[in-house]
Formats: C-alpha cells, structure tokens, sequence
C-alpha cells in the first residue's frame, strides 16, 4: 500500500484484512498518508464491493490460504467485477507447481535458498507450517480461473520457486 500512494501521488487504498492486529498497524505503517487509505475489518473471501470501484486490486501473500479451485474461481469473478475497464490485478504470492514434479522441484529450490539464511530448526518449522496451513494453487490455474473471470489479459510478471507475481 506505501508503495502504490507513493507511486500514485493521487491514489486512495482501501486495505482488506481478517486480522484486527494486522489492521491496527496500518496508522503507523501509512502515517505519511492520512486521508488517503481506510481499512476493513474482514475476511477478502466474504467481501464485497461495488462493480467498478476501483482501478487496481492488488493483493500480497494473501490468497495462498484458498480452500480448492472453486474459491479462487468466485474471488476472481468478484475482483473482475470490481475492477474499472480497464483495471488490473496484480497478486504476489505463494504458488504451486504445474506437476508433482514441478511442485517438489520447487521446494527443494526453496529449501536451497533458506539453507544459510535460516538454522535448520528454523527452515524445518516453515515448512511444517506451509504444509499445514497454505494450499495454493499453480501458476497455470491462477492465469486459467482469471481469464475465465473475464480478464483480458493474464500473465506471470515474475518466478521464483514457490512464489510468483502475476496479474489480470
């Protein structure tokens, strides 16, 4: 969000999270911005806003907790719907691979990048935590369900092993 009002000197951010600590940040984290942003209390799955409100929908590590393909498919008919013609979205997140293969040849690319950076004890509780509680989807799905929505465009702009921005 400070990225974008500081890029887009006339742009207003409307911030959406479940989490009330999350929120309660936002006055210090955007102090440089009052007036400029409002913040929601909920839950983005729930949400609903009005056809065309805004420009751009972005959304940062975020939907990796989607619960099966039908989840993603309605929030992104949602977010099309909310968009102004033309609008974009754009999404950095945790992704799946395209394959088994492709998904363990992802961790392990993962796991290599976190060895030295983290302690063993440290990378093994992440990834614990990732198998527990994220379920996301692969790239492919993501560009599929988005243009399904009616998107005319969708794209990856950048990959990483499990990680990936990509926009509609």
């Amino acid at each position: 969000s400070r990225r974008i009002l500081r890029a887009f000197k006339q742009s207003r951010v409307t911030l959406v999270d479940f989490s009330q600590n999350m929120l309660e940040e936002v006055p210090n984290v955007l102090a440089a911005f009052q007036g400029r942003y409002e913040v929601r209390q909920a839950d983005f799955w729930e949400s609903e806003f009005s056809i065309g409100q805004f420009d751009a929908v972005v959304s940062s590590f975020a939907l990796h907790h989607g619960r099966g393909d039908c989840v993603y498919q309605s929030l992104y008919q949602k977010i099309n719907r909310w968009l102004k013609s033309p609008g974009v979205f754009v999404c950095c997140d945790v992704v799946d691979g395209d394959t088994p293969d492709l998904a363990a040849r992802n961790m392990d690319g993962w796991k290599h990048y976190l060895n030295g950076r983290l302690s063993q004890e440290d990378i093994e509780h992440m990834i614990s935590n990732y198998s527990r509680e994220d379920t996301p989807i692969s790239v492919r799905k993501h560009l599929s369900f988005l243009t399904e929505a009616g998107c005319e465009k969708a794209d990856i702009l950048w990959k990483r092993f499990k990680f990936a921005v990509y926009i509609g």
